[in-house]
């Protein structure tokens, strides 16, 4: 399994995961009201405000369980994944965290210590 791992204030409060070359990309429009926001290209999760410190992002490939004890599911789903990427991002850096994966249509599944301003966010991918 690969497991990359950032810890960092995220600018915006909130971590993107897409296909970064998806030609389709659409940023889902945040809403404020719940920790995630998605649609079939991208998810977009919401962090411990900037000012009040450092969120642990990590991306698992592949993985198919819990990861962590105590974390929270917030979301299960998929995103379209046409030249088998899949990259994590704030939003003023790209590529955050890069991995290949083996279809065109990825699983996610999104974890976070609390549901509100988590101080941790982990995105599991399987295909």
């Amino acid at each position: 399994m690969k497991k990359m791992k950032i810890e960092q204030p995220i600018a915006n409060s909130i971590v993107f995961l897409y296909n970064p070359d998806n030609e389709r990309l659409q940023i889902p429009e945040w809403k404020g009201d719940g920790p995630y926001e998605a649609n079939s290209t991208c998810v977009s999760v919401g962090t411990l405000s900037e000012i009040d410190g450092s969120t642990m992002v990590e991306l698992l490939y592949p993985c198919s369980n819990d990861p962590s004890p105590g974390m929270i599911l917030i979301f299960e789903g998929a995103i379209e994944t046409p030249d088998c990427q899949v990259s994590v991002n704030t939003s003023e850096k790209l590529d955050e965290m890069l991995v290949q994966v083996a279809t065109e249509l990825s699983d996610v599944r999104v974890w976070v210590d609390r549901p509100k301003e988590p101080r941790r966010v982990i995105f599991g991918l399987s295909d």
